[in-house]
């Protein structure tokens, strides 16, 4: 969400940009279509607009994903927060029936009877 949030702000910057430079707010949403259109000019058509909305908020939630995950990364480095992993292991294990059986915890404490 957050990437999607600085998306907007992003795009907003640039429509008010384009709008200074007397270009319509539209300009940004047609300038990204024509990477998928492979056009050296954008043309003034839906499908460019649309492309461009598309286009622009998928990365923004793609680049928010990956800028989340190497956050996480550095903050398991430093040593401020735990892996997952190390987290869920201090969980206390709850007995789960899944479709009729127990769960694997339970198997587990069998075989070391």
């Amino acid at each position: 969400m957050a990437g999607l949030a600085a998306g907007l702000v992003f795009i907003l910057a640039n429509m008010i940009y384009a709008t200074s430079e007397g270009k319509p707010a539209i300009a940004p949403f047609l300038a990204i279509g024509t990477i998928f259109f492979f056009d050296d000019k954008p043309m003034m058509t839906l499908e460019y607009a649309l492309t461009g909305v598309i286009t622009h908020l998928s990365l923004s939630v793609l680049f928010g994903i990956i800028f989340a995950m190497l956050v996480m990364v550095a903050l398991v480095q430093e040593g401020i927060v735990r892996p997952p992993q190390a987290t869920a292991r201090r969980l206390p294990a709850k007995r789960v029936k899944l479709m009729g059986t127990e769960s694997l915890d339970d198997d587990v404490a069998a075989k070391r009877r």
